[in-house]
C-alpha cells in the first residue's frame, strides 16, 4: 500500500471512517496560541529527538501541507510519543476522564486521566511496551509491543535513506523520503497510517489535532457535549462537505482504506482498539 493521500482522499477516508476516528490518545485542546511544529514537549513521552524528527517527517509524508495544515502542523507525531510514552506518567495517559472537553460547555475533565485496573493495566502494557519476557504479560506468548515496532522502524528508514541516497530519512527531500518509505514492512507503514489517521481527527487533549486543524478543514465543529447534535444534523449532513462533493471511485478508495484499517485492527488485540471509549 502506498502511504500517501491526496487530501480529499485523506478527507474521505475520515468521513467514512468514523470506527477509525472514535479511537482518541494527550491534553492540549482548540486554541493553544503554540504552533504545533515548535511547542515544548511535555515530559511523559518516548521518542529521542532524533526519532521524535524522523517519525513527524514520516508523517508529513503521509498527510502533507497544502493549502490546508497537513500532519506537521497538526503535530501527528505529539499523539503517537505521547502513545509510545503513556506509562511515562502516573495515571498513565490511556483514558481522559470526560464527559466534558469544555469546548462548548461544561467542566475540561479530558484534562484528567483515569487509573487503569490491574487487567487493563497489563493489557496496554503489552500493546505498548510489549510483554519483554515478564510472564504475566506472556499468557499468550511474547508480544512485540508499539516501542520495539517505532523504534526499529526508524533504524530501518534511515538505513535504507543511507542506502540509497546517504542522509538520515528526515533530511531527505518529499520524494526521497515516499521512495524510502514504499521499501519499509508493510506492517509498519499500515501502524504509522493508522495512527496518522488517529492523531490528525482525535480529540485533541490526546496530543493530535492541534488547535483542532484537522477537525476545521473537514468543517466538524468537535465533540459538542453537553449540548449535543440534533437528529437532524446527525442524519442529513450538509452535502457541501460529505459525499456530494466526491467521486465515486474517492469514496471506492476512501472504503478500500478503510477496511484495511479495521482488518488491519481485526487481527490485533483488542486492547488497541478500545482507547477511548470507556
Amino acid at each position: 500500500m502506498d502511504p500517501l493521500l491526496s487530501r480529499r482522499k485523506f478527507v474521505a477516508f475520515g468521513l467514512y471512517g468514523s470506527t477509525v476516528l472514535l479511537i482518541p490518545a494527550v491534553p492540549l485542546g482548540c486554541g493553544n496560541e503554540e504552533d504545533a511544529t515548535t511547542r515544548p514537549r511535555e515530559e511523559g513521552r518516548f521518542l529521542d529527538t532524533h526519532q521524535y524528527e524522523t517519525v513527524k517527517a514520516l508523517t508529513g509524508i503521509i498527510v502533507p501541507e497544502d493549502d490546508d495544515p497537513g500532519a506537521v502542523s497538526a503535530g501527528v507525531v505529539d499523539y503517537i510519543d505521547g502513545l509510545l510514552g503513556a506509562f511515562l506518567v502516573d495515571p498513565p495517559r490511556i483514558y481522559a476522564a470526560g464527559p466534558y472537553s469544555g469546548r462548548h460547555g461544561g467542566e475540561n475533565g479530558f484534562a484528567v486521566y483515569l487509573p487503569l485496573s490491574r487487567v487493563k493495566e497489563i493489557a496496554w502494557r503489552n500493546h505498548i511496551e510489549g510483554s519483554k519476557g515478564i510472564p504475566e504479560r506472556e499468557f499468550n506468548g511474547p508480544v512485540v509491543g508499539l516501542q520495539e515496532i517505532y523504534s526499529k522502524g526508524v533504524e530501518t528508514l534511515d538505513s535504507l535513506a543511507h542506502a540509497h541516497f546517504r542522509g538520515d530519512f528526515k533530511a531527505l527531500d518529499p520524494g526521497e523520503q515516499q521512495y524510502v518509505l514504499n521499501r519499509v514492512d508493510a506492517g509498519f507503514r499500515d501502524i504509522v497510517f493508522e495512527h496518522t489517521v488517529e492523531g490528525m481527527y482525535a480529540a485533541p487533549e490526546y496530543g493530535g489535532n492541534a488547535d483542532c486543524v484537522g477537525w476545521e478543514y473537514i468543517h466538524y465543529e468537535g465533540d459538542r457535549q453537553p449540548v449535543g447534535y440534533s437528529r437532524k444534523q446527525v442524519e442529513e449532513p450538509d452535502e457541501e462537505y460529505g459525499a456530494g462533493t466526491l467521486s465515486e471511485d474517492e469514496i471506492d478508495e476512501a472504503a478500500e482504506y478503510l477496511q484495511r484499517m479495521l482488518a488491519l485492527g481485526s487481527k490485533r488485540s483488542s486492547v488497541g482498539s478500545s482507547r477511548g471509549k470507556s
